[in-house]
C-alpha cells in the first residue's frame, strides 16, 4: 500500500510540473475534468494523439469553455512557423498531462480497490 502512495505522490508531482510549464490553468483544469468527470471520452484511435488532445479540447461538454485566444492558441499546432511550433509543444504537453491524470486516477482506483 505505502508502494501505491508513493507512485500517486509521483503522479502528482508530475501533474504540477506539467501545469505550470503548460501555464494555463483553464486548460490544465479541462483535461482534469475529462478524465475525472467524463469517463466516456475515450481517444479516438484513428485520429492522431494531437488530433486527440484537440479534440477533447474542443468537447462542449467538458468545462470550462475556452476563450477564442485559447482555441486560437490550440488552433495553431496545424500551423507553420514559430506560433505552429508553439502550439505543437503545448498540444503535446496537454497529452503528456491527460496521460498522467490518467495513471493517476487508475492508481486511486486500485488503492480503493485495495482498501475495500
Amino acid at each position: 500500500m505505502a508502494n501505491l502512495n508513493e507512485e500517486a505522490k509521483g503522479y502528482q508531482q508530475d501533474i504540477e510540473d506539467l501545469e505550470k510549464s503548460i501555464g494555463d490553468g483553464a486548460l490544465c483544469y479541462k483535461v482534469r475534468n475529462a478524465v475525472y468527470h467524463f469517463k466516456g471520452v475515450v481517444a479516438d484511435p484513428a485520429l492522431s494523439p494531437p488530433e486527440q488532445v484537440k479534440a477533447l479540447l474542443r468537447n462542449e461538454h467538458i468545462l470550462p469553455p475556452l476563450t477564442p485566444d485559447q482555441i486560437l492558441r490550440v488552433a495553431a499546432a496545424d500551423q507553420e512557423g514559430a506560433a505552429g511550433k508553439e502550439a505543437r509543444v503545448l498540444v503535446r504537453k496537454l497529452r503528456q498531462l491527460w496521460i498522467v491524470q490518467m495513471r493517476k486516477r487508475d492508481q486511486e482506483m486500485l488503492m480503493e480497490l485495495v482498501t475495500q
